[in-house]
């Protein structure tokens, strides 16, 4: 094969990975689209979709040269680092990631734009979280509910991966937040939860397959999970356990999830299941302890209470015809009925 027909044959390549990331990141948004439109979307979704088919149209001709390759790619960054354009890539394999990320971000950029309008805009937990937490309690969860949103939209406005995925972490940060004050009460937290996780583990995994820094995400999400799973009651040692089952810190969560108090008995259940000595208790044999205990009555006052109904008074000796025996005690005026 000639210099010129492995060129060609390469840059065929390039262009046939870049189609591929176009039509990634146009399905991207149109699952997005899914949920909701909006004038955002609606246009990104005709830009994709043009470019789209500007690459075939340029693939087809067997116009593939690198210039009209690196235009083609400046067309469709969409989303991901606009400090790093898909233009500047270099092979088709790094443009692939960058579209890759760009589709990512723009998934996660949306999902946390609509959570954030729920969560802060038309307080979708705030009923669930006042009946469990008041007082300073209350005040302190609201302050810091609008510190993180503060963060999230300054994120937000970043227009970076790395910013769309600190405000992912943040947003998931709160919700862990809201959850030990009774949102996981609230029967939209865990839909809310698993579209907001998906996305976000997809946009920092398509961050390191695209070289990008992840570091202040991992730091504060992992303190998040630390300070999630104190409040539901884990002892240090089963925090540590709960992390070291997984490389991502947020597996750990999974199981108190539920309401507060569901996630409060689960954690209780295991330091109890960590920390007992001894035989336990038989509950039959206290039903049977209670079974065996006699009932004691006074009889003089039934004797009045009967005798102000205009009825006798029951014999203190004999059978009361129901299966009781009645016998008069040696000292009180009580009998004991077995």
């Amino acid at each position: 094969m000639s210099e010129k027909a492995k060129e060609q044959k390469a840059q065929y390549q390039e262009a046939s990975a870049l189609l591929r990331a176009a039509i990634a990141q146009l399905d991207a948004i149109k699952q997005t689209m899914a949920s909701g439109h909006s004038a955002q979307l609606d246009g990104a979704a005709q830009r994709a979709a043009q470019a789209v088919a500007a690459i075939k149209n340029a693939m087809q001709s067997g116009n593939v040269d690198p210039a009209t390759l690196s235009t083609l790619a400046g067309e469709i960054n969409l989303g991901g680092d606009a400090s790093t354009p898909i233009a500047d890539s270099g092979t088709g394999a790094a443009m692939a990631a960058s579209m890759r990320l760009g589709g990512a971000s723009f998934e996660s950029h949306a999902a946390v734009d609509r959570l954030s309008d729920d969560f802060f805009r038309k307080h979708l937990f705030d009923a669930d979280v006042a009946r469990h937490t008041h007082g300073v309690d209350l005040e302190a969860f609201k302050r810091r509910e609008a510190e993180d949103e503060k963060y999230i939209h300054g994120q937000l406005a970043r227009h970076t991966a790395e910013g769309d995925l600190n405000a992912s972490g943040r947003m998931q940060g709160y919700m862990l937040d809201a959850n030990t004050h009774g949102a996981g009460d609230n029967p939209e937290f865990l839909k809310a939860w698993e579209e907001l996780k998906g996305k976000t583990d997809n946009l920092r995994d398509s961050m390191r397959a695209a070289g990008k820094n992840t570091d202040e995400y991992d730091k504060h999400i992992r303190g998040d999970v630390v300070e999630f799973l104190k409040a539901k009651g884990l002892s240090d040692d089963q925090i540590g356990q709960a992390l070291a089952k997984s490389d991502n810190p947020l597996d750990a969560v999974n199981p108190y999830l539920t309401s507060d108090n569901d996630g409060k008995k689960l954690a209780e259940s295991l330091r109890v299941e960590s920390t007992s000595e001894g035989p336990q208790k038989d509950p039959a044999a206290a039903i049977t302890s209670r079974k065996d205990r006699p009932i004691t009555i006074d009889i003089d006052s039934m004797s009045a209470k009967l005798a102000a109904a205009g009825l006798d008074a029951c014999s203190t000796s004999g059978s009361s015809g129901h299966g009781l025996s009645v016998q008069k005690p040696a000292r009180n005026n009580d009998i004991m009925v077995r």
